[in-house]
């Protein structure tokens, strides 16, 4: 089995060098640090907590269907339309 990426996280820092050191054991492993972007999410750390956003990835998205410049809509279709058969 081929795994690209994996994130070890919690409060307990030797229990998670201990898991680390186990996985080491049976697969090839190395330790990027600490986690700033995974799966198009930008993790950014305070002495508040984490903050989690997808700014980078929306805009990625944005620039590859060319919508950069697109209004924006509150909501993606016009809700007062009325449907039929």
């Amino acid at each position: 089995m081929y795994v690209d990426d994996i994130v070890l996280t919690g409060n307990n820092s030797e229990e998670i060098t201990h898991i680390t050191t186990l996985l080491h054991q049976h697969f090839k492993i190395k330790n990027l640090g600490d986690l700033t972007f995974f799966l198009g999410l930008e993790v950014a750390r305070s002495s508040t907590g984490i903050h989690l956003s997808q700014q980078k990835y929306t805009m990625d998205l944005l620039h590859e269907t060319g919508m950069v410049d697109c209004a924006s809509v509150p909501t993606p279709m016009v809700h007062s339309s009325q449907l039929s058969r």
